[in-house]
């Protein structure tokens, strides 16, 4: 049947159009004499064997190992596959049949290891995995070094929380004096709402020694955290002050609060003010260098201006006390001419030797700057080193050290073996206490080393473009100079917001008693020439990396006892 469309083109024009119901028909050839039904089911017949063995064979053909799945306790293990890093624990790793070698290795932790036999599985390991199981119980053998690494990241990273609770199972096996350090050492890096559930996690995994929690777990966390109550005077009151807002208002609220926030300041009123010098202290001239004797005593740190600074915002200017020993401080700041001389006896330290520096991480490209074909700039010998990282600055103290005892048969300086006798004195980088001490010049309650005026210190707003010749300022009542403004200048204690909760202490260098054991950044003081008067007290702290080597930035040296281990 045949049906009829009229045409678009000429209405009188018809176009017929086979049937549409009728079905068409396809009929398939032989092919080579061989009938369709025959090379069809030979078709699909490879076509299923093909799919067998991509799915059965040949992942096994091309890799015929297995997976290795390593574990290990503590977590965060490095492992080593014949001798090649792997990864951490937990981890899976491929490899070959035969056999393989093992290695777990954690800082702190005695290494172990295992020879591993992979089979060689080749059918269905796409479908079934041909697994090996490999764990290690690493045996904790130096707690307080793992305990410093950790405060060290966590100051770092003070936002990962993470750190904490890896630490506290790290350290389940530790003495009970690693654990206790831990705990010490990383709160005051802990600022506002930051990782003090964690911190509390960690304390409870350590002092169940990595099993489950106890009665007997909860009386030694107790104890700990009392102990941190003796050991942080003004715990209680930093804790309201770093809760959140309603259980920080709670807190502060509760009686304990109020007490605990009277005796402090009680504390704080009760300090007699140090007496300014009638005359300048004697100096003495060590290794080319003019020292000012600077008496010991007790110093009010930070912003003794305001008594009542209690919140958290204020950790960088908290009040405290702090007992300072006798010592000697450099009259200026090391000039170039002085660091000349040190890298010229030191290649180590010469500027040629910056890309060494910077590999090892003891410095960064911007080492010695200011400097051109490896020595100072003319005009510059007598101005402040600068682009100088905090190691280039202690290894001079080094140098300086064995110099003056060279010079002076030996009254300063380090046995052969490299250690340093009790009772000796060494020149080193200044704590944060020593600095403000002698930066203070026996005045108490004024922002300034002069008192209330910045007494000619080399600050922003005078026109300045980089640092002046040392002396630029008036000497504050120890003789000393530019302790305001021309270049910041490093300190030997670690960085921490809150480290005005430690107390101080009566160890042979009370200075550096309550000063944090491990961190990320060192303390650094003074301002700069490119630093607001406004901005810059006698209190005034900030923090550098190690390795940072700045225009703004240079050092000064002490002679004074041994300073505590780390800092």
């Amino acid at each position: 049947m045949k049906r009829k469309i009229p045409s678009t083109d000429t209405p009188a024009a018809t176009i017929e159009v086979a049937d549409l119901d009728r079905a068409a028909q396809v009929r398939l050839r032989p092919v080579l004499g061989v009938p369709p039904g025959v090379y069809l089911t030979v078709i699909y017949g490879l076509a299923v064997l093909l799919a067998l063995f991509l799915a059965l064979l040949y992942p096994g053909l091309r890799a015929p190992g297995g997976r290795i799945e390593v574990t290990a306790t503590p977590r965060n293990v490095t492992v080593s596959l014949d001798g090649r890093f792997a990864g951490t624990t937990p981890l899976a790793v491929e490899a070959a049949p035969g056999a393989h070698e093992l290695e777990w290795a954690r800082a702190g932790f005695s290494p172990e290891r295992l020879r591993v036999e992979v089979a060689p599985r080749v059918f269905g390991t796409l479908i079934v995995r041909n697994r090996t199981a490999a764990h290690a119980d690493l045996e904790l053998i130096d707690g307080a070094a793992v305990a410093r690494r950790r405060v060290a990241e966590f100051a770092a990273a003070p936002h990962v929380t993470g750190i904490i609770d890896d630490a506290g199972g790290a350290l389940a096996q530790a003495a009970p004096a690693d654990r206790y350090a831990f705990l010490r050492d990383v709160l005051p890096f802990i600022d506002r709402r930051q990782a003090l559930g964690a911190l509390v996690r960690a304390a409870a995994a350590s002092a169940a020694g990595g099993g489950p929690v106890t009665p007997q777990t909860v009386r030694r966390l107790f104890n700990r955290f009392l102990q941190l109550d003796r050991d942080y005077p003004g715990l209680p009151l930093w804790l309201a002050a770093t809760a959140p807002d309603r259980l920080g208002e709670r807190l502060a609220a509760h009686r304990w609060h109020a007490e605990h926030g009277e005796r402090y300041r009680q504390g704080l009123d009760s300090h007699p003010s140090p007496d300014r010098p009638a005359a300048l202290p004697a100096a003495a001239v060590v290794g080319g260098i003019r020292f000012r004797q600077v008496p010991g005593g007790t110093l009010l740190m930070g912003d003794d201006t305001d008594r009542r600074l209690l919140a958290a915002a204020a950790h960088d200017r908290q009040p405290h006390l702090r007992s300072v020993a006798p010592f000697l401080m450099a009259e200026t700041e090391v000039t170039n001419r002085q660091f000349a001389r040190f890298a010229a006896a030191v290649p180590r330290w010469a500027p040629e030797a910056t890309a060494d520096l910077v590999r090892d991480g003891l410095a960064e490209p911007t080492y010695l700057a200011s400097w051109s074909d490896g020595a100072p700039a003319p005009g510059t010998l007598d101005h402040p080193v600068t682009h100088v990282s905090h190691h280039a600055a202690a290894a001079f103290a080094v140098w300086l050290n064995a110099t003056a005892a060279a010079e002076a048969g030996r009254p300063y300086g380090e046995t052969p073996e490299g250690e340093v006798p009790n009772g000796t004195v060494v020149v080193r980088l200044p704590t944060e206490a020593e600095w403000e001490w002698a930066a203070r010049g026996g005045l108490a309650g004024r922002p300034y080393p002069l008192g209330a005026q910045t007494g000619g210190a080399r600050l922003a707003g005078q026109r300045v473009a980089g640092p002046g010749p040392a002396p630029t300022s008036a000497p504050n009542g120890y003789g000393l100079y530019d302790l305001l403004g021309n270049v910041w200048e490093w300190t030997a204690t670690w960085y921490a917001p809150a480290s005005y909760l430690l107390r101080a202490g009566a160890d042979p260098a009370p200075a550096t008693a309550g000063q944090p054991r491990a961190g990320a950044e060192r303390v650094v003081r003074g301002g700069s020439w490119a630093s607001e008067r406004e901005l810059i007290r006698v209190y005034s702290r900030g923090a550098q990396e190690p390795a940072w080597a700045t225009p703004y930035l240079g050092f000064r040296v002490v002679i004074a006892a041994p300073p505590a281990p780390d800092g």
